[in-house]
């Protein structure tokens, strides 16, 4: 992301902390752009980087296996990727 792009992303997970929203970014494909999403403070995606376009069975059980991957886990501070 440019820095023009980086200061809009940053100002838009402020204001939906601010208003208690969560933020969800689409389309995420490069792993640059995942790190560059996490700096600015977005902590929900998702995009081909995770998984292509599923039909609706598949992606149940995309969910299912990482609810089941992270039942164990604290996930307060972590992000998390979803199809």
């Amino acid at each position: 992301m440019d820095a023009s792009t980086t200061t809009i992303v940053e100002m838009l997970v402020a204001l939906a902390k601010d208003l208690n929203m969560s933020v969800v970014a689409e389309g995420i494909e490069t792993e640059e752009q995942l790190r560059a999403l996490l700096a600015s403070g977005v902590e929900e995606g998702q995009g081909y980087l995770v998984a292509p376009p599923l039909p609706a069975a598949k992606f149940n059980e995309l969910l299912e296996s990482r609810r089941v991957a992270q039942s164990g886990a604290a996930t307060s501070g972590t992000t998390a990727l979803v199809a």
